[in-house]
Order: structure tokens, then sequence, then C-alpha cells
């Protein structure tokens, strides 16, 4: 086969290729969430991806993923704000929670355990609150707003937040979980 019909073969192919490959290279290096800390004029501070806020003076220790108290809401569907209302979302939802009383952290393992049901069924008499906060927060977002791993990390920043405003200060909602997230 000679040059010029090697060229006219692969010719139309290699733009193709080169942008491809580029859509591979930087979707899979550029949609990973990065933590920058930036500090001026002083000492460094150490800074967890995962901060828990508490009205407390003293900061509670951060629980490691899954050792706090878990609530599961089960699936919730609704449907999503897109022109037309045509696209819904079913989530399956778990919150995993963290006492806020720093005595919790001193009792007894037994005592522990009568804690957390305390915990568990002071959530389970919130659960219309819960229930309202995560449709409210789930039907107001598009699916642009929610299809990347970064959309997902917003919304559960934005449920975090709003569930901390609305549930008691006896546990704080350190993290949620995704079990399940189908969006038609």
């Amino acid at each position: 086969m000679n040059k010029k019909k090697i060229l006219m073969i692969a010719g139309p192919a290699l733009p193709i290729l080169i942008i491809g490959g580029a859509i591979a290279f930087s979707t899979h290096f550029f949609t990973r969430p990065m933590l920058l800390s930036v500090s001026i004029g002083g000492q460094a501070q150490a800074q967890t991806a995962d901060p828990v806020s508490t009205p407390h003076a003293d900061p509670l220790p951060t629980p490691e993923f899954g050792s706090g108290i878990l609530i599961d809401l089960g699936s919730k569907v609704v449907n999503l704000a897109d022109p037309g209302g045509y696209r819904f979302l079913k989530v399956g939802i778990v919150l995993e929670l963290q006492p806020t009383d720093p005595a919790y952290y001193s009792l007894k393992p037994a005592d522990q355990a009568k804690a957390e049901q305390q915990i568990r069924d002071d959530m389970a008499n919130r659960q219309a609150i819960i229930s309202d906060a995560v449709i409210s927060c789930l039907s107001d977002k598009t699916f642009v707003d929610i299809f990347s791993l970064a959309g997902k990390e917003k919304l559960k920043a934005a449920l975090l937040a709003d569930l901390n405003k609305r549930l008691p200060t006896s546990a704080t909602v350190v993290r949620i979980y995704f079990t399940d997230f189908v969006i038609n």
C-alpha cells in the first residue's frame, strides 16, 4: 500500500481518535474531587474532607466511615425539576449520625447502646420531618444538577445541612450514603 492510500484511510479517523482520547483522559483525571488547603500568614491547618460541625466548644471525634449510628431511610422517588416534569429520581438513603453529647464517649458499651437506641427512637419520631427535608431537597434538583459525581456530592452536602438544621441536637448527621441512585 502506498502512503496516499494510508493517509486517505487513516486521515479521517485520526481526529476522532484524538478527541476520544482527550475526552477519556479528562473524564478519568478531572472528575475526582480534590481537597486543597491554603494558609496565609500562619501555620497550615490539617483539614479533613468530611468535617463534623457541632454546637459544642470541644470538637467531637469524627467517626470512621460507617461506625456511627446508621439510619436507613429506604428509597425515595421524586420528580426532578426538569422542564416538563418527565424525569424522576429514585434514591436509597442511609444517614450516619454522631451523638453530640461528649459524655456519650465515656459511657460503658451497654449505656452507649441505650443512648443509641434513644437517638434511633428520636429519629423514628421525626420521620415526617426527615422525609419532608429529603423530598424538598431532591425535587428541587434537575438532571444536570445531579448526574455527575460532583453533583451527587453537592446534593449530599445540601441534604446534610438541611437535615442538621431541622433535627434535634442530640445527634448530628455526619454523612449521607446513597445506596441506590436511578434517574429516568
